[in-house]
């Protein structure tokens, strides 16, 4: 063993070891140089839109439209030297140049760029993310001159991606006209300059694929509930089928004596209230009011309420943004950014108050029995759920401040 040994070392130059030791090296030097470069230069691929397939469209970017790509024009041209990516809508339309970028979580990114624009109503040309009611200034008519825009925002503590618009229009913001980029970049910063305005993004993936996917999903789960609500109806009209409603009352009187009934109604709220949480986690809320949602949250966040209209675009009344500003306080506290499951916690709230003051009221006018069935037939409504738990829209705040 010994001899075999002494003959390896024999054979073993020492040239040998200096190639294996310059091999290790040059791997950690170019898994380090990798490293680095991935995330401290550009982040935007083929941001000069210098780079053209064979129909003249740039690299790395897709085009996409809210309704109808048909009636808008994308194209690449080039003046004096520079490739300048060109929007036209015939009709007022949100269109858009698009492209995903992976990024670090927790990180401040600035978004860079310069637009011209012969642009009317609408959010007009502008730099934008996908998911959040993120946009730049915008651009309407800017008499051939290029205006520079910038946009400064933070990733969510869990977000890989983010993806960027090149825009004219926007949701609830169509324009019409002409739009041109050029120049556009995303770098990681250390910070923004003072007095401007981070907001968080959130990460979207850029194809309808997985939405689609996630909406039949959320389909499945509806049918299956109405199919467990419909069963559960049942069942309750079986149990007061034989019962009068005068002898429900004098069998069930101890309910109203002490907090019996209330007892039953929390199991039936907390009950709900699972379901509810249970709803938010599994079914994707409506992306679209989910993204204004979490943007408006962020910008009352930034602006307080006094300066929110003036920085941004939003079509709802003062009444629920400050609902909206308070979560914006929360993904602030937390450094996660407001998250969908934020947005959905009010209507959930809402309807777990609305279900309890439901039962005040019931059982004031009808046994205490049948007043537990009207809300737990309220509680597990399956679209009461949709609404709010699984799209997240505002509506149960509306319904509790009428009811109250």
């Amino acid at each position: 063993m010994k001899k075999l040994n002494w003959q390896f070392l024999r054979r073993f130059k020492w040239w040998h070891g200096l190639i294996a030791a310059s091999s290790v090296a040059l791997a950690v030097l170019l898994i380090i140089l990798l490293g680095s470069s991935s995330q401290d230069g550009p982040l935007l691929r083929n941001g000069d839109f210098s780079l053209l397939d064979d129909a003249g469209m740039p690299l790395s970017w897709q085009t996409d439209a809210y309704d109808n790509l048909g009636l808008a024009i994308f194209e690449v041209i080039e003046e004096d030297g520079v490739h300048v990516a060109h929007i036209v809508n015939h009709v007022a339309k949100d269109t858009r140049f698009v492209q995903q970028v992976a990024v670090e979580p927790d990180t401040l990114y600035h978004l860079h760029g310069f637009i011209r624009a012969n642009a009317e109503g609408g959010l007009g040309a502008n730099l934008s993310i996908e998911g959040v009611y993120v946009f730049s200034d915008p651009v309407y008519n800017s008499f051939g001159e290029w205006q520079e825009v910038s946009l400064y925002g933070r990733t969510q503590a869990d977000q890989k991606s983010v993806t960027i618009f090149a825009r004219l229009g926007g949701y609830s913001g169509e324009s019409k006209g002409e739009a041109w980029f050029r120049d556009l970049s995303l770098e990681k910063v250390e910070s923004a300059p003072e007095g401007c305005s981070v907001l968080f993004w959130a990460a979207s993936p850029i194809t309808t694929d997985s939405g689609m996917e996630s909406s039949s999903t959320g389909a499945v789960y509806l049918v299956l509930f109405s199919v467990l609500y419909l069963v559960l109806f049942g069942v309750l009209l079986m149990c007061f089928r034989n019962h009068e409603a005068t002898r429900e009352s004098q069998s069930l009187s101890s309910f109203d004596d002490n907090l019996t009934g209330w007892l039953y109604a929390g199991v039936i709220l907390l009950a709900g209230l699972a379901v509810r949480v249970a709803v938010a986690l599994i079914v994707p809320g409506y992306d679209v009011d989910i993204g204004c949602f979490t943007g408006w949250s962020e910008r009352m966040a930034s602006f307080g309420p006094l300066d929110f209209y003036q920085n941004g675009f939003c079509d709802y009344p003062p009444g629920y943004l400050w609902v909206l500003w308070r979560l914006g306080g929360l993904g602030r506290l937390f450094g996660t950014g407001v998250t969908e499951f934020m947005v959905k916690l009010p209507p959930i709230l809402a309807d777990l108050f609305l279900s309890a003051l439901l039962f005040g009221i019931a059982k004031k006018r009808m046994p205490v029995r049948t007043a537990l069935a009207l809300t737990a037939l309220y509680v597990f409504n399956p679209l009461i759920i949709t609404t709010g738990a699984a799209w997240g829209q505002a509506d149960a705040l509306m319904v509790l401040l009428l009811a109250l």
